[in-house]
């Protein structure tokens, strides 16, 4: 399980570091705290592919022109980040390095290519503004390190694959139930194929077939974060904002989904506006839940990010703190 990570120059962070990193870590703070960077941090320093994690982080903010271009923070003149993990006290170090694209050679910074290179690995990445990224040494992912899945409900994912992957793991009879009792006439997914052949996920409502896009946001959402979850075994969820789209009920289902996918030692790390949520977690965690949990509210602090860790028995009590920034 990853116990820390510390964070020099990544997007608007300059310095930082959370340490005590739970089985599900909730974070929380203002827009602008830094909580969407720690997710980013996360999914590249622990990512068994890093140069396919800076990918995918840029590409997570499409309405950003040549988003790699500002993965590195630049405004004081840094070009490069470092990126460092604790796992069963175990420290590995990812460095980022930014430097113009040929195509820019001659323009000013912020730079449009970004190497990556984990120390421990000696795995070199190259990612270029076109958001194409090149293995330049050592083209096979680290399989000896836990799977890393992003979960955005805010982005479209391919749900076809993910759930297969669920199926896959025998996992789709969980993800069912949680549909049936979230949304009235539920009765199953299905993969269909549209008219130019191309497989898409359908859910039937009373009979007739819809895809899972048109079912509505909140649906779309909670049936992709549901499926995601269920896809994995062990390793770390990053997931950005659940509560998205979502009715009070299915934040409760939500907080469900979330704890159940702990207790088989999926390792959660979220980011938060909603306060239902956190309320949902602690009424439906166990006492057992509530000491695998810790919420950390962040602050930036002319780039340096701090925070005010609250181990799960204690948020409760601290729960007026916590909502003055989500409230």
């Amino acid at each position: 399980m990853i116990t820390a990570i510390d964070i020099a120059n990544l997007r608007g962070i300059a310095a930082g570091r959370l340490e005590g990193l739970a089985a599900l870590t909730i974070l929380t703070g203002p827009n602008g705290c830094g909580k969407s960077t720690v997710l980013d941090a996360l999914l590249i320093a622990a990512n068994p592919d890093p140069g396919g994690a800076v990918g995918r982080t840029v590409r997570r903010r499409p309405e950003t022109r040549d988003g790699a271009r500002w993965l590195i923070r630049g405004s004081l003149g840094e070009h490069s980040a470092s990126l460092t993990l604790t796992r069963a006290s175990v420290r590995s170090n990812t460095l980022l390095d930014a430097r113009r694209a040929a195509k820019t050679i001659d323009g000013p910074p912020p730079y449009s290519e970004i190497s990556s290179v984990r120390t421990d690995t000696n795995m070199r990445t190259l990612f270029t503004a076109d958001n194409a990224h090149e293995v330049i040494h050592d083209k096979r992912p680290n399989s000896s390190l836990p799977p890393v899945r992003l979960i955005d409900p805010g982005l479209t994912t391919p749900l076809v694959s993910v759930f297969s992957e669920a199926a896959r793991r025998g996992r789709r009879a969980d993800a069912y139930a949680l549909l049936t009792d979230l949304i009235p006439g539920f009765e199953s997914l299905d993969i269909l194929t549209e008219d130019d052949g191309t497989p898409a996920l359908y859910t039937t409502l009373k009979g007739a077939a819809v895809p899972v896009g048109l079912a509505g946001d909140g649906v779309q959402s909670f049936i992709q974060l549901a499926l995601e979850l269920s896809a994995l075994e062990g390793g770390l969820a990053l997931i950005e904002e659940p509560e998205v789209y979502q009715h009070p009920r299915a934040i409760h289902r939500t907080a469900s989904v979330l704890l159940a996918a702990m207790r088989r030692k999926v390792q959660i790390v979220l980011s938060t506006h909603s306060l239902e949520l956190i309320d949902a977690l602690l009424d439906a965690a166990s006492d057992t839940d509530l000491e695998h949990i810790a919420l950390f509210n962040l602050r930036l602090d002319g780039g340096l990010l701090r925070s005010s860790r609250y181990p799960g028995p204690d948020i409760a009590f601290n729960r007026d703190v916590v909502a003055n920034d989500l409230r």
